[in-house]
């Protein structure tokens, strides 16, 4: 009983304390502890009270304001480390928990003045400021002063210095000082650099000549500087002929730095050009293949000969560069070798077979050193005559044969297990008029009885263009293309190889390396020559319809393989211009028809017309970056909503697209380019060889911007693609 009146008497007692809490809560409220950090020159009140409150009621609202002293400003106001804004010069702060408002203060500038001039008071176009020696003196509204070292420097004309500038002014948080006039007004400063090599006195002489030519200076090195203000007539930087290294053909000269060839008139800026050359340690005289009896043997070698040059040793190596493979050959030459000593450069071409490269393209390159310079080269057939080497020369030693390719100028080397494929190539048209290929070939007559293999891929409609034919009993065998379906501006190879038979064509007996049909193997002697998709600069055969409007050209082509590429010459784009249509600035492509289109023209133009406009460079940067968003055009709409961009015009063999520029977007600074084409093909860029680059429009746009459109050509992808540049108009 005594414990249940204890259990009680506490449990009346905790009820009691909890009613008491709950009492005074409710009577008084949450209070929360408000703390100030006022800083020097500012005067802080709050809106009923007296003095500023250190505690405050869950919910209330403090109506601050703040007074500065003559001098000073506030800088910032700060609720818990955060920044607030005042409304008609007051700030409101709810108090939802503890509190510390911050205000801070800082000194109004009053001026700013430089006191002592920097050290150096002469600048050329494109430097910056060297504040060494310069006192920069701040004076405050409080009236005080001092040196201060965080200042910006402000320039007449951007962030440096600047062709014609005449001083520079200082600011400190906001405020300038008066300009600081230099000793003299920038001038622009160009260094022409040869590279170790020497610039001919005529060529100085002409600069001394020149009376705006300021601090002309000639170094040790040859470098050559001097200073303008303004040219009256662009200054030309030396020619080939100007400039010299070694003793005579020891080195050429190829371009100064980004290929200039002037200093322009317009030219505001502080350039330096270099030098740019190729060492010529060799001197080549010719390449070829030859089977050369040693002992027993008779070896297959790659011959170079020639004649030294400043080098003192040689030798010739292949590399293969997706293996990262180098097979070197012998060295020739010691420390005795004489400037004009023949040599001859030999490798034993059996390191392939060893290597098992069967058709691989081997960068053929020659090393030659003198001392501790040594220089790498490749062999740029348009560096040397036309009779440097003979690149239908094949050589069979064995099993296998060795021949010459070419891939950008640049000569290889390369082997394949030898096998007797001649064959010539006829064209003709069948009854409907549509263009044959007739391939009448030879092989080794092992191979009677089994099939030959020939196909054309990624050209035809229809997919892969595979034909058979049975091997003869004296190796020859008979096959033909009949091109009717075939694509045009697309390229395809044909590949060859011999099978069991038709019907087991999937037993390959032979093909060599990729399956080419190899461009060595064509005996054509009625090949003209061409440079036409892979087709470069190479023989072809002209394989055309009756009416020219599927003309295929059949040719040596890239990777030593037979290729084909049509096109349609009864009508063709004969180049790409600029020009206003129905108040629209447009893209005009401009091209001629024959007869088989005098009553189509229009139809034969818009059937199967595509065309876009996309963005995806930046002329200012030259880049080639972005998203290929495009803007597809449209040839007669009846949609009142969606306005034709595309117009067309034919008449007396001549025809014109003009795409509609402003029916996208645009904004300066961008490059356009176009896919375009007459079979549908939205991945087509547009390419040309005569592009206007002269011309230029203006266009206002809806928003009153004046834009100005020009043309350029793109060759970084490797063709002549066209580019539309969009400038600001002047």
């Amino acid at each position: 009983m005594t414990k249940r009146k204890a259990w009680i008497t506490i449990l009346m007692f905790a009820l009691a304390l909890v009613i008491g809490v709950f009492t005074l809560s409710a009577c008084g409220g949450t209070k929360y502890a408000v703390t100030w950090d006022v800083e020097d020159g500012a005067t802080v009140k709050v809106e009923g009270y007296t003095e500023l409150p250190t505690e405050v009621k869950e919910g209330d609202s403090l109506v601050i304001t703040v007074e500065t002293e003559t001098g000073w400003e506030v800088s910032a106001v700060r609720v818990n480390d955060r920044a607030v804004t005042a409304k008609e010069g007051k700030y409101t702060v709810a108090v939802k928990a503890d509190t510390k408002i911050s205000v801070e203060t800082e000194e109004v500038v009053s001026s700013v003045s430089v006191t002592n001039k920097p050290s150096k008071l002469v600048y050329i176009a494109g430097e910056t400021l060297d504040t060494t020696g310069m006192v920069v003196e701040v004076e405050y509204g409080t009236g005080r002063t001092a040196n201060e070292i965080n200042y910006t420097i402000v320039y007449e004309n951007g962030s440096t210095f600047s062709l014609g500038d005449t001083g520079f002014k200082v600011k400190f948080k906001g405020v300038e000082s008066d300009t600081v006039a230099l000793t003299s007004s920038v001038e622009v400063k160009i260094e022409i650099d040869p590279a170790g090599g020497t610039v001919s006195e005529g060529y100085i002489a002409t600069l001394r000549e020149n009376a705006d030519l300021h601090n002309l200076n000639v170094d040790a090195n040859g470098v050559i500087t001097f200073t303008y203000a303004e040219l009256a007539t662009s200054v030309l930087l030396p020619t080939e002929d100007q400039w010299s290294r070694g003793e005579d053909g020891d080195y050429v000269f190829t371009s100064w730095t980004g290929g200039a060839t002037e200093i322009a008139v317009d030219n505001a800026a502080s350039n330096k050009y270099t030098a740019a050359y190729k060492a010529v340690l060799l001197a080549l005289e010719g390449i070829k293949y030859e089977n050369v009896t040693e002992g027993d043997e008779v070896v297959p070698y790659l011959i170079i000969e020639g004649t030294f040059k400043a080098a003192k040793t040689a030798y010739l190596y292949l590399y293969e560069g997706n293996d990262k493979v180098e097979l070197v050959g012998d060295s020739v030459g010691d420390e005795n070798t004489q400037r004009g000593d023949e040599f001859e450069l030999k490798f034993d071409m059996r390191k392939l077979v060893e290597k098992n490269y069967v058709g691989k393209w081997m960068d053929i390159k020659f090393v030659a050193e003198e001392g501790e310079n040594k220089e790498v080269q490749e062999i740029l057939l348009s560096d040397y005559p036309e009779d440097f080497v003979d690149l239908d020369q094949i050589i069979v030693n064995g099993d296998y044969s060795y021949s010459f390719a070419t891939y950008n100028g640049l000569l290889k080397a390369l082997y394949s297990n030898y096998f007797k494929n001649e064959y010539t190539m006829v064209a003709s048209t069948d009854k409907d008029g549509n263009a044959v290929l007739t391939i009448n070939g030879v092989v080794d007559t092992k191979w009677a009885g089994k099939t030959v293999v020939i196909d054309f891929t990624a050209i035809s409609k229809d997919g892969d263009d595979v034909k058979y034919a049975v091997v003869n009993a004296d190796g020859s065998y008979t096959i033909e293309f009949n091109f009717k379906n075939y694509n045009l501006n697309t390229d395809g190879y044909a590949h060859f190889r011999i099978v069991e038979s038709e019907a087991d064509s999937s037993n390959v007996l032979y093909k060599d390396g990729d399956g080419n049909l190899l461009n060595a193997g064509c005996q054509n002697t009625d090949l003209e020559i061409m440079n036409f998709g892979l087709i470069e600069n190479n023989g072809a055969l002209r394989v055309s319809n009756a009416d020219g409007t599927a003309v295929y050209y059949v040719g040596k082509g890239k990777w030593n393989g037979i290729v084909i590429r049509g096109v349609n010459e009864s009508m063709q784009m004969t180049g790409v211009t600029l020009a206003t249509k129905n108040d629209k600035p447009c893209l005009v492509i401009e091209g001629t028809y024959g007869a088989a289109y005098n009553d189509t023209i229009i139809e034969a133009l818009t059937g199967n017309l595509f065309a876009e406009l996309l963005n995806n460079g930046d002329s200012s940067s030259g880049s080639i970056s972005g998203d290929w968003t495009g803007t597809t055009l449209v040839y007669q709409s009846d949609n009142p909503d969606t306005p034709a961009t595309i117009f067309v015009e034919a008449a007396d063999g001549a025809w014109k697209i003009y795409l509609d520029l402003s029916a996208r977007n645009n904004t300066i600074g961008e490059v356009l380019f176009v896919h375009f084409s007459f079979e549908g093909n939205t991945g087509t860029n547009l390419e040309s060889t005569n592009i206007d680059a002269e011309t230029k429009i203006t266009f206002t746009e809806t928003d009153g911007d004046k834009i100005e459109f020009s043309l350029g050509e793109f060759t970084t992808w490797g063709g002549h693609v066209v580019s539309v540049y969009v400038k600001a108009a002047e």
